[in-house]
């Protein structure tokens, strides 16, 4: 995101893509993280990831993995 003030970066947090022959498909894990100008950064949306893994079983497996690539991206 480039802003008057600096260039702002945001990722989310989500499966690998795969194009199933139509269009690139993912699943948007919810977590996701916006780097400001000056290296700070913050995670969002923490709760949404936290309710939706419970409403929707995520494995513990995946949680870990989730986890462990927010740790890398950080």
């Amino acid at each position: 995101m480039i802003r008057k003030n600096g260039v702002y970066y945001y990722c989310n947090i989500a499966s690998p893509s795969i194009y199933d022959g139509e269009a690139l498909k993912n699943i948007d894990y919810d977590l996701d993280v916006k780097l400001y100008p000056d290296w700070s950064y913050q995670i969002l949306d923490g709760n949404e990831y936290e309710l939706h893994a419970q409403q929707m079983g995520y494995p513990e497996t995946l949680m870990r993995v989730i986890d462990d690539q927010l740790q890398k991206l950080l």
